[in-house]
């Protein structure tokens, strides 16, 4: 189907404050090590990501919650894709966990935070009221979606419908300084289909790393070529991509119904979160062990 992205005003304002340069790269490398269709590193590679988190372990400088997230949760990713280096880094997944550990927020802090993304949406979904969420019935999915499965449950999807637009939000997934896994209210991208119809164009939003800590935080993706390959949203031709593969077919396992109360989203949402950090322990623990060797 045809990719083209809405009219938003997303317009940010002057006075974000950047991040480490070596955010961005471990970004995309993070993206990179959790697609199964990117089986190749190369020595190059891995030791450019290894560098990169040297640099992550001797930062002395103050980040903004939302970039600790950000960042933490990166880290997260990469040792969850770690052993595609072993060749070339063998270090690179011990390097990872330290620096899951080192910017991991104390438990506490936890307690009182709001965990509503309406701010963040409004912009390109519209007011929070006009929401409804999506659900797939559980007879046909996992004890988890395949999007949270394919992100080794470093990220939650929340599928939502506004009017006539579709969308697949993902919000990072942190470790606070006990090892307890929270989601936070920070989205990393939204996967948008502007209509009901199969034939309805899609288009991708990406948290933009140099807007951590100010509104809105994310931005089209105008080039395809700019996506990390993926399994959900891919380049087919020149202006077009595919994602049709998994929802045309009317018994597709993939494909979604509205809840029916504003109520019953909360319920599923909660229930969801839960069975994402159950199936998220075992990497935790991996990570752990790795910090302390």
């Amino acid at each position: 189907m045809r990719y083209a992205c809405p009219e938003l005003d997303l317009s940010k304002p002057d006075t974000c404050e950047p991040p480490p340069p070596w955010v961005e790269p471990l970004a995309r490398f993070g993206d990179l090590v959790l697609e199964p269709a990117n089986r190749d590193f190369t020595a190059t590679q891995c030791n450019a990501a290894g560098n990169h988190i040297e640099r992550a372990l001797a930062y002395s400088g103050e980040l903004s919650q939302p970039s600790r997230w950000y960042v933490q949760n990166i880290m997260l990713r990469v040792f969850a894709g770690h052993a595609l280096c072993l060749a070339h880094t063998p270090t690179l997944g011990k390097q990872a966990a330290r620096a899951v550990s080192k910017f991991a927020d104390p438990a506490h802090s936890f307690e009182t935070i709001d965990l509503d993304v309406a701010e963040q949406l409004a912009p390109i979904l519209g007011p929070s009221s006009n929401w409804w969420d999506m659900h797939i019935p559980r007879s046909r999915r996992g004890p988890t979606s395949f999007h949270e499965r394919a992100a080794q449950h470093t990220r939650m999807f929340r599928p939502l419908r506004s009017g006539t637009t579709r969308a697949i939000v993902s919000q990072v997934v942190v470790l606070d300084d006990s090892w307890r896994p929270h989601v936070v209210p920070l989205v990393a991208s939204i996967e948008l289909r502007d209509g009901l119809k199969t034939s309805a164009p899609a288009c991708a939003l990406a948290l933009d790393p140099a807007s951590l800590g100010c509104l809105p935080q994310l931005s089209p993706v105008e080039d395809l070529q700019a996506l990390v390959p993926n399994r959900f949203l891919f380049a087919t031709e020149p202006g077009h991509v595919g994602c049709n593969q998994c929802h045309t077919p009317e018994d597709a396992a993939a494909n979604l119904h509205l809840l029916s109360t504003k109520q019953r989203a909360v319920e599923v949402l909660t229930d969801r979160r839960e069975l994402l950090y159950q199936q998220l322990m075992p990497l935790v623990d991996r990570v752990r062990q790795a910090a302390m060797e």
